[in-house]
């Protein structure tokens, strides 16, 4: 899977979600309104999502999609709604406030959901909030950078496993 990111020095006029060619002022209207090109009903329905999404699991799904990540925002994985969910590299992002460290109840509820989507082949990324609100650029530089790397094993990794 290769990202390639949003080039809107071009103008880029597809909907960053379906595809769906926009007109410039259509384009226009969505980068000033999202951030994102986004065609009517996508646009309506990240609208949506929007308004229930923490603001900084917000912050970091636009920059995956600038970078060209193919996000969904607030996506239902069949037990729990997820903040960012990438389907392609079967990733998804909880990103966390500090009560998901201090009770036990809630990190075993995340725990448990981690199994849940594990169980159907999906890894769970968990971003502390503060990497997202005072390192947005980097963090999904190294977001996208950890969806992009090879699936290919690596060639001598017992190197990584040694102190």
């Amino acid at each position: 899977m290769k990202f390639v990111p949003m080039n809107f020095q071009n103008r880029k006029t597809n909907c960053c979600y379906c595809s769906e060619s926009l007109s410039p002022k259509l384009y226009s209207l969505s980068i000033e309104n999202f951030e994102l090109p986004f065609c009517i009903a996508c646009g309506e329905a990240f609208k949506a999502s929007s308004q229930k999404a923490n603001p900084l699991a917000l912050s970091l799904f636009i920059e995956l999609k600038k970078r060209g990540v193919s996000a969904h925002l607030e996506k239902w994985n069949g037990d729990q709604t997820v903040d960012i969910s990438i389907e392609e590299a079967k990733v998804n992002i909880e990103v966390e406030a500090g009560q998901h460290n201090f009770s036990a109840d809630q990190a075993m509820r995340n725990l448990l959901g981690a199994l849940l989507a594990f169980k159907r082949g999906y890894l769970t990324l968990r971003i502390p909030n503060s990497l997202v609100k005072y390192n947005l650029q980097h963090t999904a530089d190294l977001i996208t950078e950890f969806l992009t790397e090879t699936k290919e094993p690596v060639e001598n990794d017992s190197i990584l496993w040694q102190r």
